[in-house]
């Protein structure tokens, strides 16, 4: 069989590292673009990890894997604590009434202080050398030989197993990390499909499970917001108030969760079959 059908997420992969490298050109502290730019990439690289793991026979792609998520959790707490802020702001100009608004914005307040006294760790580029080039030679040295059917049943449709799965599991549970979980197979999916074949009608596809993943991005980002609240210390204030913004919170989640029921259940209601021939036929 002709290797072909690897080739193109190969040459992706090898084009992700070379930006990469150009971020991490230098030895010096990172900029919030580079921060952001490195993470977006490390999950490009783990989708198109996840779409090789079964055509294996060793744990290269679950070394990397795990590597390159260790390496961007380094990145990581600075960014989700200026999201939980971003968070409580679009909150605060959608804020239902002046009550709610002068609760949240105590909040919002509340949280910049803290985020203050905490500071933001220094992440540089030594920490992420070794994990880069590592992966980078993987990809060099990956020579499988698999046709474009083989992939797409066993590479594709795994990733569309995890979330058909996963969307029945959180829709028959109350378990908010059902959909947590989630987020992350459909951010796989919409990054790596454009990989396999490019057409009009599989982009729209891939659009609508980006829609679906910013959705869960934005529910992954209020359910943290949500535990930022309520660890805050609101005794030298209104308690009364803390439990009130908990409560917006809470009802901005459950109206997500529902946008969140819809699209997923639009997009993977359908046995993993189906999304194998359907594929098939939007790549033509």
């Amino acid at each position: 069989m002709s290797k072909s059908a690897i080739e193109p997420l190969v040459r992706h992969a090898l084009q992700v590292h070379d930006d990469v490298s150009e971020m991490l050109a230098d030895d010096v502290l990172l900029g919030d673009d580079v921060i952001h730019g490195i993470r977006v990439a490390t999950k490009e690289l783990r989708a198109l990890w996840q779409v090789v793991k079964p055509l294996l026979d060793d744990n290269r792609a679950k070394q990397s894997i795990n590597e390159l998520r260790d390496a961007a959790a380094t990145l990581s707490a600075a960014r989700d604590r200026y999201v939980i802020l971003q968070t409580l702001e679009r909150l605060c100009q959608k804020a239902p009434s002046k009550d709610a608004l002068r609760a949240l914005s105590a909040t919002l307040d509340k949280l910049r202080t803290q985020e203050q006294e905490v500071g933001s760790p220094a992440a540089t580029t030594v920490q992420l050398h070794d994990c880069w080039q590592q992966d980078k030679q993987r990809w060099q040295s990956l020579d499988i030989s698999v046709d474009s059917n083989t992939l797409l049943a066993e590479g594709y449709g795994r990733l569309y197993r995890k979330a058909h799965r996963l969307t029945r599991a959180a829709l028959r549970s109350d378990d908010i990390q059902h959909w947590h979980a989630l987020r992350k197979w459909a951010k796989y999916l919409s990054l790596t499909l454009p990989v396999y074949a490019q057409s009009t009608k599989l982009e729209q596809l891939t659009d609508d499970i980006t829609r679906l993943g910013k959705k869960l991005g934005r529910l992954h980002d209020l359910d943290r917001l949500l535990l930022a609240v309520n660890e805050l210390d609101w005794t030298d204030g209104d308690p009364e108030r803390g439990a009130y913004v908990s409560h917006l919170v809470r009802r901005e989640i459950g109206n997500v969760v529902n946008q969140c029921s819809k699209l997923a259940q639009a997009l993977f209601n359908d046995e993993p079959r189906q999304f194998v021939v359907m594929v098939k036929r939007l790549r033509r």
